[in-house]
């Protein structure tokens, strides 16, 4: 596939993208989350009919095996934070998945989906994975600035890492922590990695199961917040405690 010719995969993810803006601008009136489910349920609904039978390529449809089972594998990780660290509160009653609420879990879901079908779509316009991989992690980084700023409106979550849980304040952009923008670029990025089939060794090869790929999605961005959170927080109170 020639990343230059546009098919209709392509213009039902880009119709996803604009519907959420939509949702997200509107629920920053509202402060519901019925548009946030509404805009999920439609997205998700579109992409599974599109995937089970209009997605020629397999991407759309390997993308959304990917989101589902990270979307779905994270809340373990994301129960981590919530109950022991405390670093984001929800803020709407909702259905819980372990600590993450449902509406969370679907819209992570597609926005996975989407992140790796666009990865999928650049590497089919490029013979080497590195340009590719570092425009999929800059979008990651620039779409959780955008849904962390339509989820802070819409009071749908709050980020508590200025409230004593860290070590130190850590900077953000908007409302939405640097280390968390961190650890989905450098999530993202490792998408090579997420999607597999790619050899580590001689002998050793990824799996390119999107099943494996959910799990390994899942597991690097815990990893990756995780990483981000304490690094930089730990960095910054060094740098305060040396001023």
């Amino acid at each position: 596939m020639n990343f230059k010719y546009t098919n209709r995969t392509d213009l039902t993810v880009l119709g996803a993208c604009i519907l959420s803006l939509i949702a997200f601008s509107i629920n920053t009136r509202l402060d519901s989350i019925i548009p946030v489910y509404i805009n999920s349920l439609i997205i998700l609904g579109v992409f599974t009919y599109w995937a089970l039978r209009k997605d020629v390529t397999g991407m759309l449809r390997r993308g959304l095996i990917i989101g589902a089972v990270a979307g779905f594998a994270y809340t373990f990780v994301d129960r981590i934070f919530v109950d022991m660290w405390v670093i984001i509160k929800y803020l709407r009653s909702d259905i819980k998945v372990f600590a993450t609420p449902l509406s969370i879990v679907l819209t992570l879901i597609y926005c996975i989906a989407i992140i790796m079908y666009f990865y999928q779509r650049l590497r089919s316009a490029f013979t080497r994975f590195l340009i590719p991989a570092a425009l999929t992690g800059a979008s990651a980084f620039l779409a959780g600035i955008v849904m962390g700023y339509f989820g802070d409106r819409a009071r749908l979550w709050v980020w508590l890492w200025n409230t004593g849980t860290m070590p130190a304040p850590t900077p953000s952009i908007g409302p939405t922590p640097l280390p968390l923008l961190i650890a989905l670029f450098l999530t993202f990025f490792l998408s090579p990695y997420i999607v597999g089939g790619q050899r580590i060794t001689a002998r050793i090869k990824l799996s390119d199961n999107p099943l494996a790929g959910g799990l390994r999605c899942a597991i690097l961005l815990g990893m990756m917040m995780f990483f981000s959170f304490h690094t930089l927080s730990l960095a910054f109170y060094a740098l305060k405690s040396w001023i």
